[in-house]
C-alpha cells in the first residue's frame, strides 16, 4: 500500500464529505483517478453525493471564464479590462482551492507519519498509537 493511498484514505475516514468536496473543486486533480481512489475507501454513499456538489465549482469557473475570454475577444468591448480581470480573479481562486486541498493532504500526512514514529518510538502497533493505549497482544508476547 503506498503512502499517498494510505494518507487518502485516513483523510477521507477522518474527514469524509469535506475531503471529497475540496477535492472535486480542484480543476488540477484528476477526476476519474479521485473517484477511483474514493471506491476503495469506507466512504459512504451519502458522503460521496455531498462531497460531489464541489464539482459545480470549477464547473461553473470555466463556463464563466470561457464565456468572458469570448467576451473579451470582441474588438469593440469597451469592459474588456473588467473580463480580463475576472478571467484571472477565477484563475486566482482555483488556485487558492488546489493549494487548499493540498494543505490538508501534507497535515493528514504529517500526522500519519508522526503517528508511526510514535508507533516505532513506544514500540507499539499503529493501532494502539492511533488511539494512544498500548496493544495488550503485544505487551503480553514481549512479557513471554
Amino acid at each position: 500500500e503506498s503512502e499517498t493511498f494510505r494518507v487518502i484514505n485516513r483523510m477521507i475516514e477522518e474527514e469524509g464529505a469535506k475531503i471529497v468536496f475540496l477535492a472535486k473543486m480542484s480543476p488540477l486533480l484528476p477526476a476519474e483517478v479521485f473517484n477511483y481512489a474514493c471506491s476503495a475507501t469506507s466512504l459512504t454513499l451519502r458522503e460521496w453525493s455531498i462531497g460531489c456538489i464541489g464539482s459545480i465549482v470549477p464547473m461553473f469557473f470555466w463556463v464563466l471564464t470561457t464565456a468572458q475570454a469570448t467576451v473579451a475577444t470582441e474588438e469593440k468591448n469597451p469592459k474588456t479590462s473588467l473580463y480580463n480581470f475576472l478571467i484571472f480573479f477565477n484563475v486566482v481562486l482555483l488556485a487558492a482551492l488546489t493549494a487548499m486541498l493540498y494543505l490538508s493532504y501534507s497535515r493528514f500526512r504529517d500526522k500519519e507519519r508522526a503517528q508511526e514514529e510514535m508507533a516505532q518510538a513506544c514500540e507499539m502497533s499503529p493501532t494502539a498509537a492511533k488511539s494512544g493505549y498500548e496493544d495488550v497482544p503485544l505487551k503480553l508476547a514481549k512479557t513471554i
